[in-house]
């Protein structure tokens, strides 16, 4: 596993990683050179939870978008992504209506925003690997006989 991507798993978890990940994108930046895909998600989905974050939460949202929430002290409970990037595969947008948020927080002993945000984090992710494997075409007789 690669620096990048420990850090990246463990943002949230443990205090030093949010910072450090926030130094090699400045790192980046400074450089003028593109973000690696998985930081730029990151980074990504943090912007997109301070957009979406009412007036008043922009901080906090931030804060926790980034991995930075973790000065309370409070590991961030495991949820295990695939199982998150899955059920936003299976239900798409229907977080509401299905009750996805729900279901995730009562599965995984979290609260509601937890799972908003993993939920959030999962769709950036999603997206940014739809932008690499959008031009793959599969023919089911690919498959067949093997």
């Amino acid at each position: 596993m690669t620096d990048l991507q420990r850090l990246l798993d463990t943002a949230g978890i443990d205090p030093e990683a949010a910072p450090k990940l926030l130094t090699v994108a400045a790192e980046y930046l400074r450089r003028g050179e593109a973000l690696p895909a998985k930081l730029a998600t990151y980074l990504a989905a943090a912007f997109e939870r301070v957009a979406k974050a009412e007036r008043g939460e922009q901080v906090n949202a931030l804060k926790e978008g980034l991995g930075l929430g973790v000065v309370t002290g409070t590991p961030r409970k495991p949820i295990h992504k695939g199982d998150v990037a899955l059920a936003v595969v299976v239900h798409g947008d229907k977080e509401e209506e299905t009750g996805l948020r729900s279901a995730i927080a009562e599965a995984y002993g979290v609260a509601k925003n937890t799972a908003k945000s993993r939920i959030q984090d999962a769709r950036g992710e999603l997206e940014e690997a739809h932008k690499h494997v959008g031009s793959i075409r599969v023919r089911p007789r690919d498959f067949e006989g093997k």
